[in-house]
């Protein structure tokens, strides 16, 4: 897959819009980056890692020292939110700039189709040498997020189903960074970096694995953390709070190996004329709305992610409290490197002027419980639940999976999202009801245009790895 082109399409429903995005990449080789050198360009993303978890974004355990750094030569922009809870869609958004009812990746077993367009290409087209290094299961090539890409290295999440849990990768993501960046990179390149470790299980290396721990806390096994009955809602408060230390401790030694990327970028003299964005696919719960981990609704603490943005050159650090979402993250890195996006992208460029109203921002999440047939393998589609979200202004509307009703709040007073107005603001609710259903019947016609999707071609050992993560049941 690694190095094609747009425009090479599978269904005939796709030939239109790749005609439309072929000629667009061909308007984008032609049209320069303001006659100045092309800059670098750095993605990388870091697994279920919530913004209220970092120094910078206000939190009072030390888990983010080179992050908070970084951000003092950065753009840190403070009220991002995810278009999902989980990791697969939430990429596909990240790289295509559309919405999942658009690029119609949403649940574990779905592949992007060969008709979307994504910043490899689109990159690719310009010249950028492309190149990737993956941490988990999710980004792995069956996926099919590799378009445009010469390399797409996922080696560092091929272990073995019985560890999956277990998964430490970040030592081989350091090095195979570390060797890309030291061994004179070809320029411009785009190099995109998916790290997996703070995702549970929560096993922090010494001394990560104690540094927020203190004598109250209770040590408990939490080991296969999304099945482990230990771990549920009435559990007692002091081994909540040892896991959520181990948390912070996956966050805190990321964020050393992220120290070290960036001495080196410095070192090698790459760090002035690369732009280096930072972001998360989704964050994580704790119980603060019933739940564990992620996938299991749109409350905040699920959606709301960290986003710096060190563009090339001098830059001013500042703080943009714009409400932005993680669809504007590909035209917002392809306006940095004087491209402009195609105009099929459903985010806006966060360099944009700010708008004068808050405006809106959309999310959702497809729930897929999946059976197993005797002699036929997975019914792929055995219960599904569809979730969906709207903020607008200061509030926030929630449609909640299966059969949990709806839910209203108002972000500015009640930030947690933890009092629910909607039987005392009924119209409120019923305008957010409809605009919500008018921004899915977009995106649903959107999709319109592009190739239908397909299941993944996932071999047996990569099937049982993702039931042991917890995403195939």
């Amino acid at each position: 897959m690694a190095g094609r082109r747009a425009g090479r399409f599978r269904s005939a429903r796709g030939r239109a819009a790749a005609f439309a995005a072929s000629s667009l990449l061909v308007a984008f080789a032609a049209a320069g980056c303001g006659g100045g050198p092309r800059p670098n360009v750095i993605l990388i993303t870091l697994e279920s890692l919530r913004a209220d978890h970092l120094g910078c974004y206000g939190y009072e355990r030390a888990t983010s020292p080179n992050l908070d750094r970084f951000a003092e030569s950065a753009v840190r922009f403070s009220d991002v939110h995810s278009v999902t809870s989980w990791t697969l869609p939430s990429h596909a958004t990240i790289l295509t700039g559309l919405y999942p009812s658009t690029h119609r990746v949403r649940e574990p077993h779905e592949r992007l189709d060969d008709s979307y367009v994504t910043l490899g290409e689109i990159l690719a087209e310009r010249g950028y040498h492309t190149e990737a290094v993956l941490g988990g299961p999710f980004l792995r090539t069956p996926y099919n997020l590799n378009q445009g890409f010469a390399v797409w290295d996922d080696s560092p999440s091929s272990v073995e189903q019985e560890t999956a849990h277990g998964d430490v990768t970040n030592p081989v993501m350091e090095a195979k960074i570390l060797d890309f960046i030291r061994s004179g990179p070809r320029e411009p390149f785009f190099f995109f970096a998916y790290f997996w470790d703070i995702h549970y299980d929560f096993l922090p290396p010494p001394p990560y694995d104690t540094l927020f721990t203190t004598p109250e806390m209770e040590p408990f096994d939490d080991s296969d953390f999304d099945r482990n009955p230990q771990i549920h809602p009435g559990m007692k408060q002091a081994r909540l709070d040892w896991t959520v230390a181990r948390y912070d401790g996956e966050i805190r030694c990321t964020d050393e190996m992220l120290g070290r990327i960036f001495d080196a970028l410095r070192e090698e003299g790459l760090w002035e004329n690369t732009v280096i964005v930072i972001t998360a696919d989704h964050g994580e719960e704790f119980f603060e709305h019933g739940a564990k981990g992620h996938k299991h609704s749109l409350h905040v603490e699920s959606v709301h992610v960290p986003l710096w943005i060190k563009p090339a050159g001098a830059a001013a650090p500042r703080v943009d409290g714009r409400n932005g979402s993680t669809v504007d993250v590909a035209p917002t890195l392809l306006d940095l490197c004087g491209v402009r996006p195609p105009a099929e992208m459903q985010g806006r460029s966060l360099f944009d002027p700010p708008p004068e109203e808050k405006g809106e921002r959309f999310q959702e999440l497809r729930i897929t419980y999946y059976g197993y047939v005797i002699g036929q393998g997975y019914d792929w589609r055995t219960r599904v639940f569809d979730s969906w979200a709207l903020g607008a202004g200061d509030l926030k509307y929630i449609r909640m999976p299966m059969k949990l009703g709806e839910r209203l709040y108002r972000t500015d007073e009640d930030p947690g999202e933890t009092r629910d107005l909607a039987a005392a603001m009924p119209e409120e609710m019923e305008r957010l009801r409809l605009r919500a259903e008018e921004w899915r019947a977009r995106l649903d016609s959107a999709a319109a245009g592009y190739g239908a999707t397909e299941a993944a071609s996932l071999s047996p050992e990569e099937r049982e790895r993702l039931e042991a993560l917890g995403y195939l049941r």
